[in-house]
């Protein structure tokens, strides 16, 4: 039998080509499908790093319920208020104290109440101020004299106080001036050498508020008309000297709060 006219497959160097093209083509598209399944598959997977934290609900809700409970990020990043973060918050009268939760505020620094400050005192300005010395504190600061040349009566042309109220209310006061001659007695109008009797002259203070001071120079004191405080003498000299006495007095209760005196010489 004649078997030349059966079909024969010849590989040839061409079909061999086509060949290795397809080959390479299906590699290709396998490549790109296995990269597409991968990426998607790590999307979808949960990140190890970012553990959702879960409690269980109790009380009205259902039993086993689970309920996400992780922080906002923005909260996590807000910095929690103290008294050392040189901010004024919470409920601080100034930076960093204060308040009921942070120290006392030192002199100087703001306040809304006495219990503020570690002086123990916010004035009416709302700072921190000295505390107060439960006290009145008074100085007789200068006093001027002369000679008159014509007398030679000892004069007193001046007198410069200072009061600080450190009470806690204010002072309503007056000063009463008494003088002494150059042996130490009480002249004028004492009833007495010993004896200071009534003031030569007294000068009313204005109202001084719990913590304030008040200095001030009363000039040309009188009495009886007179301009000047005469001596009950006239026999001084430059040189000689005589002694002013001056008491703060409480103007309500007429209660003798200081004394303060100061020689002068003429």
């Amino acid at each position: 039998m004649d078997d030349s006219n059966d079909a024969v497959f010849i590989i040839t160097p061409r079909k061999l080509e086509r060949f290795a093209y397809i080959f390479i083509i299906l590699a290709l598209l396998a490549l790109l499908i296995f990269f597409a399944f991968f990426k998607e598959a790590k999307c979808e997977a949960p990140d190890a790093t970012s553990t959702t934290a879960t409690e269980t609900t109790s009380g009205t809700g259902d039993a086993g319920a689970v309920v996400d409970v992780t922080p906002d990020a923005a909260e996590e990043l807000e910095p929690v208020a103290n008294c050392t973060d040189g901010l004024k918050n919470q409920d601080e009268t100034d930076v960093d104290c204060g308040g009921d939760v942070c120290d006392d505020c030192r002199q100087g620094k703001k306040c809304d109440v006495n219990s503020d400050c570690s002086t123990g005192r916010c004035s009416t300005d709302g700072v921190c101020v000295q505390a107060l010395s439960g006290d009145v504190t008074f100085t007789l600061k200068n006093d001027i004299g002369y000679v008159d040349g014509v007398t030679s009566a000892a004069k007193v042309t001046s007198v410069e106080i200072s009061v600080t109220n450190g009470k806690s209310t204010d002072l309503n006061a007056k000063l009463d001036v008494y003088l002494k001659d150059k042996t130490g007695n009480y002249y004028l109008n004492a009833p007495d050498a010993e004896r200071k009797g009534s003031p030569y002259a007294t000068v009313s203070l204005p109202l001084i508020k719990s913590g304030a001071s008040h200095s001030v120079r009363y000039g040309d004191l009188t009495y009886l008309g007179a301009s000047r405080l005469y001596s009950l003498t006239n026999d001084y000299s430059v040189g000689d000297d005589f002694t002013v006495v001056v008491e703060l007095v409480d103007a309500e209760s007429g209660e003798v709060l200081k004394t303060a005196q100061k020689k002068v010489l003429v």
